[in-house]
């Protein structure tokens, strides 16, 4: 007798794309953008096991250490923390991130 999942098929038929190129980018994609973001929040911030119990408070801690990670990129790519330059000009910022300017407005 032999058994056969009711999903077997799906499967068979997501399996058959692990060999077309796109997957292979999208792969290739994910191990640059995606899995550090995940090590970092493990490793530095604490999402190797959750403080509350319950599936708000896991989604809830999740989206405060994402917005901890965004924030962080958001301070690098404008500069924060970096000293201006001793005839006192400003870092310029990028196009998009004019608007955190002091003197937007």
């Amino acid at each position: 007798m032999i058994h056969r999942s009711f999903s077997a098929d799906y499967l068979e038929k997501v399996r058959g794309y692990h060999a077309t190129g796109a997957y292979q980018k999208a792969m290739r994609k994910r191990q640059v953008w995606v899995e550090p973001l995940f090590a970092e929040a493990k490793e530095w911030h604490g999402l190797r096991r959750l403080r509350l119990r319950g599936l708000m408070n896991a989604n809830i801690q999740g989206l405060l250490v994402a917005a901890g990670q965004n924030l962080k990129r958001l301070l690098a790519a404008i500069g924060w923390g970096r000293r201006h330059a001793p005839c006192g000009s400003l870092l310029a910022l990028p196009r998009d991130l004019e608007w955190l300017s002091p003197a937007y407005g």
